[in-house]
């Protein structure tokens, strides 16, 4: 899957695309799933999505690696649907 990234840089700045290849996505059990995501060949980020039970969250943890494959950064955020 070849995915395109819209990125501002600040403020008056323009957006530029970065080609990301999506290489792996693999369910863990039914609520959650891991995608790997490559740039240049190398694994630069894995992302954990986490659907809760009721389906009304997900729990994404953002894991950014360096050219080593070492963790630099871990970052979390939670999706919640917004009922109308």
């Amino acid at each position: 899957m070849d995915v395109r990234v819209h990125r501002a840089h600040g403020v008056g700045q323009r957006a530029r695309q970065r080609p990301v290849l999506v290489v792996e996505l693999a369910a863990v059990d039914e609520f959650t799933n891991r995608i790997v995501n490559r740039r240049n060949g190398r694994i630069y980020q894995v992302i954990i999505n986490t659907l809760s039970e009721d389906g009304d969250m997900i729990e994404n943890e953002y894991v950014r690696l360096d050219d080593q494959g070492r963790i630099m950064r871990v970052t979390h955020a939670t999706y919640r649907r917004i009922l109308q």
